[in-house]
């Protein structure tokens, strides 16, 4: 439906996509500028808060993997409201007209 390209500021690239009937919102890239945008974190089946306690593990096992040489890449990912975002919403990217904070890891 939308996308914002990766560049090299921010460092991330959005997408939104049209899923069950909802819009959803992705975004990937660098693991510690996606980390920037999330405030909640999905476990398994369950969606639970982002402590510091959890953002520290995520930043040691991202670090972990890229000094063994791994390419790593965070994800994130949020529902929009049905209610806010209709199926005509109009994106806008610059400035974006939709949320970028409170995503999901």
């Amino acid at each position: 439906v939308f996308e914002i390209p990766f560049n090299s500021t921010d460092k991330y690239q959005v997408g939104i996509h049209s899923f069950n009937g909802k819009h959803l919102l992705s975004l990937k890239g660098a693991p510690e500028r996606v980390l920037e945008h999330c405030s909640t974190i999905s476990i398994g089946l369950e969606t639970r808060d982002l402590t510091d306690d959890i953002k520290s593990a995520y930043i040691q096992s991202c670090d972990v993997l890229a000094r063994n040489g791994e390419r790593v890449l965070g994800f994130a990912d949020l529902e929009l409201s049905k209610n806010l975002f209709p199926d005509n919403f109009e994106f806008t990217g610059d400035p974006p007209n939709f949320p970028l904070q409170n995503l999901r890891l």
